[in-house]
């Protein structure tokens, strides 16, 4: 089946300063150019920086926790309040730095990822919490939604050389949709997780 372009979909940002209160940054994406312009993102966040008082928002992380994946894949992704904690609970330690995104089609959110990160490093770059809502699948949002992370973090991070995601040894459909875009096993897993990895 052939799958949209997704010209519509954008992922934004949620950016912490008082709980519950977050605001959202937009990235426009096309499929064909799958690139993020490095000063406008710059000139950007400060904006939403000096203006945050401006732009609280308590209602998109209430949608977000209502984003659900089919019964199957529970096992294999952690549900978007197990992600959000981790901003704030650093069970990797304080210099693993968490940024939460909401994927949106439009004005609808269709999923969530998040990028987890060590700064002044070349491969701890990763990805994670990433799903699309079950009833927003099959329709091409998270092909879209990869690349445009990717991006996000080549354009945000230029010292990295290499982003990393785990999958669960039983989920063979997300092995399969990581390797046709470009990841590769290491060899090392995370319990039940393998890692793989994307070397930009």
């Amino acid at each position: 089946m052939e799958h949209p372009t997704c010209d519509s979909l954008v992922v934004r940002q949620y950016m912490e300063r008082d709980i519950p209160h977050l605001i959202k940054m937009r990235f426009d994406f096309t499929a064909e150019s799958k690139e993020i312009d490095a000063s406008l993102y710059e000139a950007f966040y400060q904006e939403c920086l000096d203006f945050f008082e401006d732009l609280k928002d308590s209602n998109n992380w209430e949608t977000a926790l209502k984003l659900r994946v089919t019964e199957d894949q529970r096992k294999f992704v952690p549900s978007v309040a197990v992600s959000l904690a981790k901003v704030y609970i650093k069970p990797d330690g304080e210099h693993v730095e968490y940024i939460p995104f909401a994927i949106y089609n439009n004005d609808k959110m269709v999923g969530f990822i998040m990028h987890a990160y060590e700064e002044n490093t070349e491969n701890m770059y990763w990805i994670n919490g990433f799903f699309i809502d079950e009833r927003e699948q099959g329709r091409g949002y998270g092909g879209s939604a990869l690349s445009l992370m990717i991006s996000w973090i080549q354009n945000k991070f230029t010292q990295c050389k290499e982003i990393r995601l785990t999958v669960h040894r039983e989920n063979g459909k997300a092995r399969s949709f990581y390797l046709q875009r470009g990841f590769e096993g290491t060899g090392a897993w995370f319990g039940e997780e393998e890692i793989l990895k994307l070397n930009v």
